[in-house]
């Protein structure tokens, strides 16, 4: 909440020592603008320091813990009226810093509430109440990935006054914050139990919701460019789903490239998981995105005991998928349409529909969402709009299809931040399409960060009231 004691010792230091003695203290490589902002800071207190408790600025982060998926409701109350001020977020996630900030203006009487109030500048703008998450950013090329889910977040939010002489940006001015409190997020709620999963050719982690089972299971992939992702599975068992994160790429002696990959391994890891206890063998389905979403269509044609999928803009066509394996070298493919922009690699046209054979993922009776993004530049989503028109009349009642105009190719779970391109040049060799000479270049995965929250948050609930539904 408040920062009283931080305070206090600014008004002491301000009213006792005096200001020539504060000037001292003040550390001879701080910028002029550094330098105002502290003074101005320091007036600030001065003006409240006087004030009762009971009317003190104050900030309200309501609640204080929960699921990244939870919203969470921001306010702030014992400002002057139509003050200025500005509000920001910052985490630290595998060493970088993530941070967004608004200004607001408070009401007349000194308050400010995130979900009726609009934000008039910063990482986001307007009536936004999960902005300072969803918009929160890093240097350009860095993801937001959960390493361990078992650890939650923690989100610093910060109010900072406004400054009549120094920038109203204040987010590198050390000691400047009026309010300051720490907010949790987890993907993993409590009770939630996670196997990590070393049998025989399988790898991944199981996440098994609290409770007696069995339970509706899931099957959860990513793309290719990654080994192991546990937010969303980690998220789906904390919503009742015994979730397999099933990894096929880059770990022990899984694939280190897509030619390894033999299709046949996601029929077995579908059979093997239905075997296991916790696991309702007649309530099964996948979630999976990019390539991962393609595989997952693909099980669904092979594997008539698949009751439901998201595929989260994964192509539906057979694409590399020749003779049992993934075959990046497939005449199927153009490489040769790979292009490079000032933001990085786009691979969307390497994919032509013509000649491609769309993956039958209905002919099993399996219930099927898509959602699809319109300015994925990763790949071609055509092929969703194709395997809408082909499938035949007496299966589109099973499929639902919901395009998102201006997100990007990562949609992920909502209120966290739109990734446009990623530094990949480690795992772009792995892929066996992109030309050595663009290999130094980040990898452009599309979206409008607005337009990329909304599809999050809508894309999240349609996930989970398809599941309810269908398994």
């Amino acid at each position: 909440m408040l920062g009283t004691t931080a305070s206090r010792s600014f008004c002491h230091t301000l009213f006792h020592h005096g200001r020539n003695h504060l000037i001292k203290t003040i550390k001879p490589d701080k910028s002029p603008c550094e330098v105002s902002a502290l003074w101005s800071h320091l007036r600030y207190i001065s003006q409240n320091a006087s004030k009762p408790p009971e009317s003190l600025p104050k900030l309200s982060v309501t609640p204080s813990s929960g699921l990244v998926d939870e919203k969470v409701h921001i306010r702030v109350s014992g400002l002057r009226p139509y003050e200025t001020v500005k509000l920001s977020a910052e985490l630290v996630e595998n060493k970088v810093v993530f941070q967004s900030y608004a200004m607001y203006i408070a009401d007349r009487n000194g308050q400010i509430d995130l979900f009726k109030d609009a934000a008039e500048s910063g990482t986001y703008a307007g009536v936004e109440p999960m902005g300072l998450f969803w918009s929160i950013s890093a240097p350009k090329g860095h993801r937001l990935i959960k390493r361990d889910v078992a650890i939650p977040w923690k989100v610093k939010i910060r109010v900072f006054p406004s400054l009549e002489d120094g920038p109203a940006y204040l987010g590198d001015t050390p000691g400047t914050s009026l309010l300051e409190t720490q907010v949790y997020r987890s993907y993993m709620k409590t009770g939630v139990r996670r196997i990590s999963v070393k049998e025989g050719p399988f790898r991944g982690s199981i996440f098994i919701p609290e409770g007696d089972g069995p339970f509706p299971a899931v099957i959860d992939m990513f793309g290719g460019l990654v080994s192991l992702v546990e937010t969303r599975a980690a998220l789906l068992a904390s919503h009742g789903y015994a979730t397999f994160a099933l990894s096929y790429m880059m770990i022990d002696h899984l694939p280190k490239h897509f030619a390894g990959i033999k299709l046949q391994y996601f029929l077995d890891a579908f059979d093997w998981y239905s075997r296991q206890p916790y696991v309702a063998s007649d309530r099964m389905g996948l979630v999976a995105l990019c390539l991962g979403g393609s595989l997952a269509v693909w099980t669904a044609a092979h594997e008539p005991r698949v009751k439901a999928v998201v595929n989260i803009n994964g192509m539906s066509n057979e694409g590399m998928m020749t003779n049992g394996k993934i075959d990046p070298n497939s005449n199927r493919l153009r490489p040769d349409l790979i292009y490079v922009t000032e933001e990085g690699v786009v691979m969307r046209d390497c994919f032509p529909v013509e000649g491609n054979k769309i993956i039958p993922a209905w002919q099993h009776g399996a219930k099927i969402l898509i959602l699809t993004a319109g300015d994925d530049l990763m790949v071609n989503q055509e092929f969703n709009f194709k395997f809408m028109e082909v499938c035949p009349d007496k299966y589109k009642r099973n499929i639902e299809h919901v395009h998102f105009p201006g997100a990007g190719h990562f949609i992920e779970p909502p209120y966290t931040p739109h990734c446009r391109a990623v530094d990949s040049k480690d795992r772009i060799p792995s892929m066996g399409l992109i030309a050595e000479k663009f290999w130094d270049k980040l990898m452009m995965f599309g979206g409008e960060p607005v337009q990329h929250a909304k599809a999050q948050e809508v894309g999240w609930i349609k996930c989970l009231d398809f599941l309810k539904k269908s398994l």
